[in-house]
């Protein structure tokens, strides 16, 4: 990659470039695509209009959440990362994980429960207890 440079948008992070890449490669499902020129220089760009890593790291998770039955046909970089799509996409990425936080609290609030209600000491109803409320409220 370093041979090509001149091909290569400069003045970029090649780090920030690659981790945006990899995360487009997991989240929209392209395992086989390789970083070349035209992936790198569409990433690229985008950093250089000012967007973050982070901002183009939610619009791959929001374009993930799309409802656009077609989508699946349309998640290559340029599509993803079009000007149109960018705050859509960013809106939905941030709602998703607002949406996984809001459940993950949920989960260890359940689980602190679990974990309160276990500790706590059991009633146990033997045949003496029984008897001894019984004649209790006998004698009540």
């Amino acid at each position: 990659m370093r041979q090509q440079a001149a091909l290569f948008i400069t003045g970029v992070d090649e780090d920030s470039v690659r981790r945006v890449f990899n995360h487009w490669k997991e989240v929209l499902r392209h395992p086989r695509v390789q970083l070349e020129i035209a992936n790198f220089n569409i990433i690229a760009e985008r950093l250089k209009t000012g967007y973050t890593e982070e901002d183009l790291m939610l619009a791959i998770e929001g374009c993930s959440r799309d409802p656009w039955i077609e989508r699946r046909n349309h998640t290559g970089l340029a599509d993803v990362f079009k000007p149109t799509n960018m705050a859509r996409f960013m809106q939905w990425g941030e709602d998703a994980r607002i949406q996984a936080a809001a459940i993950a609290r949920k989960q260890e609030e359940a689980e602190r429960k679990q974990k309160e209600e276990a500790s706590r000491p059991k009633l146990q109803i033997t045949p003496e207890r029984v008897a001894q409320l019984s004649q209790f409220r006998k004698a009540g």
